[in-house]
């Protein structure tokens, strides 16, 4: 809870012209920090809510990231640099990234014959441990791979980077799409993904859920529900259910798909279903933001933090026993508790 209040404090910090009361607010903030018994645990879901202002922000015209730092040079003051290192190698990551933004700029204009993108940009997360959702196994469209490729040969033209290897997030980020309807144009934004399924539609008026998974060439087709299902939500309606059926076959391909589902909830679409661009889309402004999906956590990230105390704590007991040599249990117990400053350890799990 208190990781959300800070989210919201920093949302509130850039829409504020009160510096001083905003710093205050970050300032009381940080002292309920220290009075936490579970620090490690609000430093998780904090790093979380900020790769996600970090990732999905236009840096370049707004002034969050000096929020951020503010909030990090807070933490960093009252509880020391190990409570705000890896919130501060967040920072450089991007930091670092948007500094090569005019070089990769550069290259593009070198290296492509057509205009893909006219402001392309690429985040790579390398300094720290980023709290961030399990990516997508997803198929983009042919001018992705396009950029992908062209990314990926700038980044290994520098010859650090030769053994590095790159991987791609499709749930991070947002793209702004142009959007012409009844001759009239809208702005998208939206995530990777609802891009690659809308793109899907460019070459033909309707598809079935079936046939959007496979030409997105997922394992399982139920996996593009969910961004369907956003696609769907009211009031951003921009793809619908088609109540008639097609008369094309369906390819072998989606045979396959539809022998390994399981019972479907009536309340979901279901694989026969078609989905058309709607029809009846309507926008009061030109700039559209489209609701982000809802996947279901398969990585069962709810025990990280216990995990990571396990290993901060057996790391912390060789320490002590490599400074010490012999210890009776109950003094490695006491000097394990003072060394652990984010958590109060139980000596059951010492």
């Amino acid at each position: 809870m208190l990781a959300q209040v800070t989210n919201d404090t920093l949302d509130q910090a850039i829409r504020s012209d009160n510096t001083d009361a905003c710093v205050k607010r970050i300032n009381n903030i940080v002292t309920l920090i220290s009075c936490l018994e579970e620090k490690d645990r609000y430093l998780y879901y904090l790093s979380g809510n900020i790769s996600k202002r970090l990732l999905d922000n236009d840096l370049d015209s707004i002034t969050s990231m000096e929020w951020e730092k503010q909030l990090i040079h807070a933490i960093k003051a009252k509880l020391g640099s190990e409570f705000s290192k890896n919130l501060e190698a967040m920072v450089i990551d991007v930091e670092g990234c948007y500094s090569k933004k005019p070089e990769i700029q550069e290259y593009f204009r070198k290296h492509s014959n057509t205009a893909l993108v006219r402001d392309f940009h690429v985040n790579v997360l390398s300094n720290c441990d980023w709290v961030l959702p399990e990516g997508m196994e997803v198929h983009p469209p042919d001018n992705i791979i396009l950029i992908q490729k062209l990314f990926e040969d700038f980044y290994t033209s520098d010859p650090t980077n030769l053994n590095k290897r790159l991987e791609w997030n499709y749930g991070q980020g947002l793209l702004e799409v142009k959007y012409n309807f009844q001759d009239k144009d809208f702005n998208l934004l939206c995530k990777p993904y609802h891009y690659f399924v809308l793109s899907l539609f460019q070459k033909k008026s309707q598809l079935s859920v079936i046939e959007i998974a496979c030409l997105l060439k997922l394992k399982d087709w139920k996996s593009v529900l969910p961004i369907l299902e956003s696609l769907l939500a009211n009031p951003k309606v921009l793809v619908k259910r088609e109540d008639k059926t097609m008369d094309e076959p369906k390819e072998n391909i989606v045979n396959e798909l539809v022998e390994n589902e399981g019972g479907a909830d009536p309340q979901q679409l279901k694989d026969t279903d078609f989905l058309i661009l709607n029809p009846n889309f309507k926008s009061k402004s030109k700039k559209v933001t489209l609701k982000e999906a809802k996947f279901e956590d398969k990585s069962k990230k709810s025990n990280t933090v216990d995990n990571d105390r396990v290993q901060a704590i057996q790391g912390c007991i060789v320490r002590v026993l490599k400074s010490n040599k012999v210890m009776e249990y109950l003094e490695v117990v006491r000097n394990v508790e003072k060394l652990m400053l984010k958590f109060n350890p139980a000596s059951k799990v010492d």
